[in-house]
C-alpha cells in the first residue's frame, strides 16, 4: 500500500477522487505494464480519514494505493506510483502533500511450497 496526503481535504475532493478512481488505476497501471501482465498491478484506490486535524471542517486525509507487485518485493515501483498519483490528484487541483509507500501490507500473501 502507497499513501498519497491530503491536507485540509475538503468532501468535494474526495468525491473528485472517487469519481476519477478507474481513470486514476488505469493511467498508474500504464506505468507497470509488466506487472500488470503478471496478474498484478494497481488493484484499487481508496481515499481514507487518515488524521483529525483541530479544524471543525476540514480532515486530513490520504489516498491509499492498492498495488498487487507480484513476486516483487515492490518498494521502487510503490514509490513510483504513490508520486504518479501525487501528480494526478495534483493537476486535478487538489492540495497533496507527501507521496510514500507504506509498510502496511495487510493484504500480501505468500505461497508456501511445503
Amino acid at each position: 500500500i502507497g499513501q498519497v496526503h491530503l491536507p485540509n481535504a475538503e468532501a468535494s475532493d474526495i468525491h473528485k477522487i472517487i469519481g476519477q478512481k478507474s481513470q486514476i488505476i488505469s493511467y498508474l497501471n500504464g506505468f507497470c505494464k509488466s506487472m500488470v501482465e503478471r496478474g498484478g498491478g494497481v488493484t484499487d484506490l481508496r481515499p481514507n480519514n487518515a488524521i483529525d486535524n483541530e479544524k471543525k471542517y476540514q480532515r486530513d486525509f490520504s489516498v491509499d494505493i492498492y498495488i498487487n507487485v507480484c513476486d516483487a518485493m515492490g518498494a521502487n515501483i510503490t514509490n513510483i506510483l504513490c508520486e504518479k498519483t501525487k501528480d494526478y490528484i495534483s493537476k486535478m487541483g487538489i492540495k497533496t502533500g507527501i507521496a510514500i509507500l507504506s509498510n502496511y501490507c495487510v493484504e500480501r500473501k505468500a505461497l508456501s511450497y511445503f
